[in-house]
């Protein structure tokens, strides 16, 4: 993200929105509780704080936690799946 940040030289303010954004979503990953009115939320394709945990205590699948896009294209849902319909 550091590297991206040097090449593309982006406004102050959009470096402050991305890092607050950041921080919000990893918060709301970690705290263990998904908040119903979490802007991380708000965007399609973001990954819910249930697969966060999964990914943890399995260590395995849901390895994106904000383009969750990822996993359905490369197969990290299907041991997510398979745990979920047990």
């Amino acid at each position: 993200a550091l590297l991206a940040v040097s090449l593309v030289n982006p406004h102050s303010v959009s470096v402050f929105q991305w890092t607050i954004y950041t921080m919000m979503g990893n918060l709301d990953d970690h705290v263990g509780y998904a908040f119903p009115w979490s802007p991380v939320r708000w965007f399609p394709f973001s990954a819910g704080t249930d697969e966060h945990e999964f990914h943890h205590s399995k260590n395995m699948g849901c390895f994106g936690s904000k383009l969750s896009i990822f996993n359905s294209l490369f197969g990290g849902y299907d041991c997510y799946l398979e745990k979920k319909l047990e």
